[in-house]
């Protein structure tokens, strides 16, 4: 299936960052057919992704847990909380940050900072456990096609398999 990935996370940043503005433009390029749902194309993204997972295992990375800050939502909040025997607010405390300080409790909304906490450099301390978001990651399960592909293009300079879907997604014209 085309060339070899790159998998080493410190190449895949360099890379990124370097091949922007070609992985911009296959957005630009691609952008018309994905907010009218084009078949062929959902499908060859979704065929490249699935690809590239299935040779890149992204527990040897954890990139996406030092650079990203995802929402967790009351009930992944309780999840961690027992995964972690502690309590909510113990949690809260050590492992989380308000998006609004000074907000009321009821209306805060809470998240794991970047780096994450509960990341040990390279794999998450409870992976069983994890939000939603990271479980979806890098897939963008639920986004619609262009949001999909934003996401993956933003994120190529940080995830190996976003980066070689985006890659190979531009060396097929898709």
């Amino acid at each position: 299936m085309g060339d070899p990935l790159v998998s080493d996370p410190d190449e895949v940043a360099r890379l990124g960052r370097e091949r922007a503005p070609e992985h911009w433009s296959l957005y630009e390029r691609l952008l018309a057919r994905l907010q009218a749902n084009d078949a062929a194309l959902l499908s060859s993204m979704d065929e490249t992704l699935a690809g590239v997972i299935a040779q890149i295992d992204c527990t040897t990375c954890g990139r996406c847990c030092v650079h990203m800050g995802p929402v967790v939502s009351e009930g992944e909040a309780g999840r961690l909380a027992a995964a972690l025997q502690i309590g909510l607010d113990e949690l809260r405390q050590r492992h989380l940050q308000p998006m609004w300080p000074g907000a009321e409790a009821s209306e805060q909304i809470w998240l794991l900072p970047d780096p994450c906490p509960l990341h040990d450099g390279r794999l998450c301390t409870v992976y069983g456990d994890r939000p939603q978001v990271c479980r979806d990651f890098p897939q963008a399960v639920g986004a619609d096609p262009a949001e999909r592909l934003t996401i993956w293009v933003e994120m190529a300079r940080i995830c190996p398999i976003t980066f070689n879907t985006v890659e190979r997604l531009l060396s097929t014209g898709a």
